[in-house]
C-alpha cells in the first residue's frame, strides 16, 4: 500500500515538476509573442480614423494633412439629449464605425470648455490628428477626395495614386474591457504612422490661391489654368465650385455633378478658340498644300484636341473631334460649323497656348512631379520629350494674333455691366519670353458683368509682378 502510495506521489512530482518546467518555458520562451497576443485583444481599431499620406504642393507645402482636427470617441451608453447638444455647437460630425459600442466625432477647430466638458461629463477620450481637407481647401478637385474612412471609392490624386497616399495610413486602436467597451484613460496606440509618404504635384499654392480667389470673385461656374512655359507643368487648376469650404461626406455622396473637375473632365464649344484653330489651318495649308478639310483635321489633332491634356491623371475627357472628324469626312459637317460643334476642355486649350509660345513644340501638359517613399525619399517622374507638332512660322503668327487681343481687351470700353461674360480667353506673359500661360473659361450669362478677358488680366496683372 505504501509503495502504491509513493509511486502515486511520485508520478504527481514527475507531472508537477513537468508543469513548472512547461510554464517557465512558455514564460521565457513565448512570453513576449503571448504578451503581444493579449495586448493586442485588449485594444480596438478606431475604425472612423483615417490618416492617410500627404499631397504636396511644388515646394513640398501640404495640400491635405495640414491643419489639427480632433476625434472624440464617447461610450454609447452615455449618449443624451445634452451630450448631442453639445456636440452640435462643437460642429462636430458622426464618423462611421464597426463597433456600435462607441460613437466617433470629429470636430475642427479648438473649443476648450467644451472639450472638457466632453471628457469630464460623458468619458470621452480626445484623438489628435490631421485634418485631412481644411475649412479654406485648395485645389480640391485635382486632390480628389475619399467619401469615408471605410469606403475606398475615391477621385482625383486621391484615386490616381491610392497605392502611395495608402501606404502611408495609420492606425488608431484604444484600450478596451472585456465587454468591448473602451477605457477611459486607457490610452490610445498609433501604429504604422507614414503620412509624410505621398505625392508631390506641380502646383504652386500661392498662385493656386490667387486663381481660385479671381474665378470666386467672378461668381461664374467654368475653369482658370496657370501653366509654366518652360516646362509644361500645371502651376494652378481651379474648376469652378458653388462652396467655399470643403464639401461634407453627404455633399459628396449625392451630387455628381459637383465632383467634375471641369478643367479636365468637361468639353466646350470651341467658340473663339476655334479662330485660332483655323488661323494655323490656314498657315499650315499654305506649308503643307493639303484640301482644308484634311489641313483644319490635321492641325486640330496636332494642337491635341482629340487626346487627354494631361499626363498621370485619370477623369479626363477628350473633346469630341474624333466625332466631327468622321462627320466632315463624309460631308456631313464643315469647318464652318464647328465654332460651337468642336467640344474641347480648357486643359487643351492651356496645352495648345504652350505650343505656340514654345513655337510649335509640345511636350504635354503634367500637374505630378513624383512621390515620396520613405526610405526611397522622392521618386521624380520622368518628363516628356518635346516634339514640333505644328511649323515655327505658323506658332508665330497665332502668337501676334494673340497678342493684338490681348492688346484690345486691355482697352476694350465694351466690358462693362451686361457685356456677354461667357467663353474663352487664353494667351501668355511676357509676350516676348513667355514666362506664364494662362487659360480661362467662364460659363456666364449675358447679365453678368465680369467676363474671361476681365479675370485673364487680373492674373496676368499679379503674375507680372512675380517675374524677375
Amino acid at each position: 500500500m505504501k509503495g502504491r502510495l509513493f509511486c502515486l506521489f511520485l508520478v504527481c512530482v514527475v507531472l508537477l515538476f513537468s508543469l513548472v518546467v512547461r510554464l517557465a518555458m512558455i514564460q521565457m520562451a513565448n512570453g513576449a509573442k503571448y504578451r503581444q497576443l493579449a495586448e493586442k485583444q485588449s485594444y480596438a481599431e478606431l475604425t472612423g480614423i483615417c490618416n492617410r499620406g500627404t499631397i504636396y504642393d511644388r515646394n513640398n507645402r501640404p495640400l491635405i494633412n495640414a491643419e489639427d482636427s480632433y476625434i472624440f470617441m464617447i461610450d454609447s451608453r452615455r449618449m443624451d439629449k445634452a451630450a448631442e447638444d453639445l456636440l452640435n455647437r462643437l460642429n462636430a460630425r458622426r464618423q462611421n464605425n464597426s463597433n456600435n459600442k462607441y460613437c466617433l466625432y470629429s470636430i475642427f477647430g479648438i473649443d476648450r470648455a467644451g472639450f472638457k466638458s466632453l471628457c469630464r461629463d460623458y468619458g470621452a477620450l480626445a484623438v489628435k490628428v490631421r485634418q485631412r481637407y481644411g475649412e479654406n481647401q485648395y485645389a480640391i478637385h485635382l486632390i480628389g477626395h475619399i467619401a469615408s474612412s471605410d469606403k475606398p471609392e475615391a477621385t482625383g490624386i486621391e484615386k490616381d495614386f491610392d497605392e502611395v497616399l495608402s501606404y502611408g495610413r495609420s492606425s488608431f486602436s484604444v484600450r478596451n474591457d472585456g465587454q468591448g467597451y473602451f477605457i477611459p484613460g486607457g490610452g490610445i496606440r498609433i501604429e504604422g504612422d507614414r503620412r509624410e509618404w505621398g505625392v508631390i504635384t506641380t502646383i504652386d499654392y500661392d498662385l493656386q490661391k490667387l486663381a481660385e480667389e479671381a474665378l470666386r470673385n467672378s461668381g461664374q461656374g467654368g475653369a482658370l489654368i496657370i501653366t509654366d512655359i518652360y516646362s509644361g507643368e500645371i502651376l494652378a487648376s481651379v474648376s469652378a465650385t458653388c462652396c467655399d469650404s470643403y464639401p461634407t461626406d453627404e455633399y459628396y455622396d449625392n451630387t455628381e455633378e459637383i465632383l467634375k473637375n471641369k478643367a479636365i473632365g468637361c468639353a466646350y464649344p470651341a467658340g473663339m478658340v476655334f479662330s485660332l484653330l483655323s488661323a494655323a489651318a490656314i498657315q499650315e495649308n499654305e506649308i503643307l498644300k493639303d484640301p482644308e478639310t484634311e489641313t483644319i483635321i490635321k492641325t486640330a489633332h496636332a494642337l491635341g484636341f482629340s487626346e487627354e491634356a494631361v499626363e498621370t491623371l485619370s477623369g479626363q475627357t477628350a473633346g469630341n473631334l474624333s466625332e466631327y472628324e468622321k462627320k466632315m469626312m463624309e460631308g456631313l459637317s464643315k469647318p464652318a460649323d464647328w465654332q460651337e460643334e468642336l467640344l474641347i476642355t480648357p486643359m487643351q486649350v492651356a496645352r495648345m497656348t504652350r505650343m505656340i509660345a514654345e513655337e510649335g513644340r509640345d511636350c504635354g501638359l503634367r500637374a505630378i512631379k513624383g512621390t515620396v517613399e520613405g526610405i526611397k525619399g522622392a521618386l521624380m517622374l520622368p518628363k516628356a520629350k518635346e516634339r514640333q507638332v505644328i511649323s515655327t512660322e505658323t506658332a508665330r503668327m497665332i502668337g501676334k494674333k494673340m497678342e493684338e487681343v490681348f492688346v484690345d481687351k486691355q482697352h476694350d470700353e465694351s466690358e462693362k455691366e451686361g457685356s456677354y461674360a461667357g467663353g474663352w480667353f487664353t494667351g501668355y506673359i511676357p509676350a516676348e519670353e513667355p514666362r506664364f500661360g494662362i487659360t480661362v473659361y467662364l460659363e456666364g450669362a449675358q447679365s453678368a458683368s465680369v467676363t474671361a478677358s476681365t479675370v485673364y488680366h487680373r492674373i496676368a496683372g499679379r503674375l507680372y509682378s512675380k517675374l524677375p
